[in-house]
């Protein structure tokens, strides 16, 4: 039977995390949609308490014990500018490798909550798989789907809805959690307690007309103050931390209070007002494992069955075309490339389809099963270069070596380089293809020294043909202190007239359609209303019009 686990291990940097069931409830969503799809209540999501961005051989050996894969958790962004994770070439190269390499899981990772933001860095595991998935949050509204304002704008794949969307209830909270060990995170709270009462002071008295800048300065102000005075170890918060730990229902109560002041929390920590991408993810990722278990089931009936890129291709078509984000009144900039597929940044391919899904894996159940000699190999080619330390400014010319000899329906591209740096590190690079506008696009960097590779996961060439004589011009923006050493884009895609070709046609057949709702007409006067009445009823029985 297929393996399917929840990939999360967040700490508990305060006190309210150790309440949170964060993790345990992203397993349940993607538990619960796995067993919807599919009809079978005994399918059982694994709950593994690990970050992937760990990147070790042994994390990526685990990770590649299952079939498919929901995480929730979001780089810091600490990790960023430290040795760490993916800020480290070394990591980046090992990750590369093992997910070009090896059997891996289709990997579906929320993309971070980060649409109000100017966060422009969002280095993920994701931007090395084949198959990965990164998932923003969408909702529909009066039957028109619409991008959540606070859902990722950095590269996500798609969006999706989650059960909180829909006012489905989740033990959120864990409203008795052990506090054995977690002592400082305790006193940490009683501080912090005290930091509130003062800064409410604060507010209530001399600082009653001022402006949120002057009462942050005065918030940070009195928690240096705490910090100086080393509240946290006097007699008064160690004999309130020792009373609790003694009688941990005491702080219980009151921290599930202080929750309860912000949402509608029951007295069993079940709650429907929680959102995020976090949950997006695991809803996907159930619909993905689903499709993964259909397999199986072909597979005992000695029917013909979907490979794992075929199914991630399929998540892809099955969406629905986006304009709208919450609460803005304009419409979001939306692109077509040249396949007459639509784009639109906060929501890449727009907002998953579930019915579509179904239709789409259905449809290709049927052409495998009455077409077995379709085309449905999956393509990997290369374009590169000749690069001698070029200065990174100047455009270089990439394209495809002899082997490559038909035309690629393309699914995504990954592009990578490495390069020296003395001076300012780029984030930027233009892309120009045949007969299109150049695109601009920010890369994502990893340093070792001077020392640097850069990557790029791009979703919107999908559905566009590549020939095998194609050259794209690549150059690095900013690039005039960086000396070129290797410049690659992998393309991921099929065949022309494939399997996959021939279901993105299908995909654009089936795909809902919505339109903005036409503005109300102002409503007749009630004279004119009552002329409008009578003369429908008099036309309904073949009498004259009223006068």
């Amino acid at each position: 039977m297929g393996k399917y686990a929840h990939f999360e291990n967040v700490g508990n940097s305060s006190l309210l995390q150790l309440y949170s069931r964060h993790g345990e409830v992203a397993r349940e969503i993607h538990q619960n949609i796995l067993r919807e799809f599919t009809g079978n209540k005994d399918l059982v999501v694994d709950l593994v308490r690990e970050n992937p961005l760990g990147a070790d051989k042994a994390m990526l050996d685990k990770m590649s014990e299952y079939d498919v894969m929901s995480v929730s958790t979001e780089i810091g962004m600490g990790a960023v500018l430290r040795g760490t994770g993916l800020s480290d070439k070394n990591n980046v190269d090992l990750y590369r490798q093992h997910f070009e390499q090896e059997d891996m899981p289709i990997y579906v990772v929320a993309a971070g909550n980060s649409g109000q933001s100017k966060r422009t860095e969002a280095p993920r595991v994701a931007d090395f798989s084949r198959t990965s998935i990164v998932v923003g949050e969408a909702n529909v509204n009066d039957g028109e789907p619409y991008v959540e304002e606070h859902s990722s704008r950095i590269n996500p794949t798609l969006v999706t809805d989650n059960p909180f969307n829909r006012g489905e209830m989740y033990q959120y909270y864990d409203t008795s959690p052990s506090l054995e060990g977690h002592e400082g995170l305790v006193q940490e709270w009683l501080v912090d307690q005290e930091l509130s009462r003062q800064l409410d002071v604060f507010r209530a008295g001399e600082g009653k007309d001022l402006d949120d800048s002057a009462v942050g300065a005065k918030y940070w102000e009195i928690k240096i103050q705490l910090h100086d005075e080393k509240y946290g170890e006097s007699p008064e918060v160690q004999a309130q931390l020792k009373n609790f730990m003694e009688h941990p229902e005491q702080l219980h109560t009151l921290v599930m209070a202080e929750v309860r002041e912000h949402k509608n929390v029951d007295e069993n920590g079940y709650t429907s007002e929680i959102d995020g991408t976090s949950f997006s993810a695991p809803e996907q990722a159930g619909y993905v494992s689903g499709a993964m278990y259909e397999q199986e089931q072909r597979e005992e009936k000695n029917l013909p069955t979907l490979m794992k890129e075929e199914i991630s291709t399929l998540v892809k078509m099955a969406t629905v075309d986006i304009s709208l984000r919450e609460g803005q009144d304009e419409r979001m900039h939306t692109f077509n490339n040249a396949a007459n597929f639509q784009f639109t940044g906060p929501g890449m391919h727009g907002v998953f389809n579930p019915e579509m899904f179904r239709n789409l894996l259905d449809e290709a159940y049927n052409k495998i099963g009455n077409t077995p000699d379709i085309d449905r190999d999956p393509v990997t080619a290369v374009m590169s270069a000749d690069i001698k330390e070029q200065k990174g400014s100047i455009p270089v010319s990439i394209g495809f070596d002899k082997s490559v000899d038909q035309n690629i329906m393309v699914e995504r591209t990954h592009l990578y380089m490495d390069y020296a740096i003395n001076g300012l590190v780029p984030h930027h690079v233009a892309i120009k293809q045949p007969e299109q506008e150049t695109k601009y696009s920010r890369i994502q960097t990893s340093g070792d020294g001077l020392n640097f590779t850069a990557w790029k996961r791009d979703e919107t060439d999908f559905g566009e043909t590549l020939k095998s004589g194609d050259t794209w011009d690549v150059q690095i923006l900013n690039g005039q202190d960086t000396k070129l050493t290797d410049l690659s884009v992998t393309v991921y895609g099929y065949n022309e007239g494939g399997l996959m070709d021939q279901m993105m046609d299908y995909s654009t057949e089936i795909a809902p359609q919505y339109m903005p709702k036409p503005e109300e007409p102002e409503p007749a006067p009630a004279q004119e209303a009552i002329i409008i009445s009578n003369e429908a009823n008099a036309n309904a029985v073949g009498a004259p019009p009223s006068l």
